[in-house]
């Protein structure tokens, strides 16, 4: 099972505000329908397990796209677009507004975490 992290925004994704998040991923692999565990960081960075999701919608559009109601779905912890977009711009440096960027819209179904089905049937148990 595929993870997504959300060290930024944690809480607005635990709290149901957050319902789209925007990478800047060479490719995006995550598919509608496709049940993804959502990390509150990378597992590698000491991470663990928050949520299960589910993917609704993939995409790939100019950051320079995202409107006011978007920032909203992306769990509200910016002003408005314009402050988005320049959050952006600082955390990834030489990206610019017309970089197509992927837009992933996603469903929250649990609040716990949830056993990955591979582990499960290679009976490498669950630790969290």
């Amino acid at each position: 099972m595929r993870i997504v992290s959300f060290a930024w925004t944690t809480e607005a994704l635990l709290e149901g505000w957050k319902t789209v998040t925007r990478r800047n991923w060479k490719y995006c692999r995550l598919v509608v329908g496709e049940l993804v565990q959502a990390w509150d960081k990378l597992p590698h960075r000491g991470g663990k397990q928050i949520a299960l999701i589910q993917i609704v919608s993939v995409r790939r559009e100019p950051l320079k796209d995202i409107t006011e109601e978007e920032v909203i779905k992306e769990g509200g912890l910016w002003e408005n677009r314009e402050e988005f977009i320049k959050a952006w711009l600082e955390a990834y440096p030489g990206s610019s507004e017309d970089d197509l960027i992927w837009r992933i819209e996603f469903e929250l179904l649990s609040k716990r975490p949830v056993p990955d089905p591979e582990q499960l049937e290679l009976g490498l148990g669950y630790k969290m």
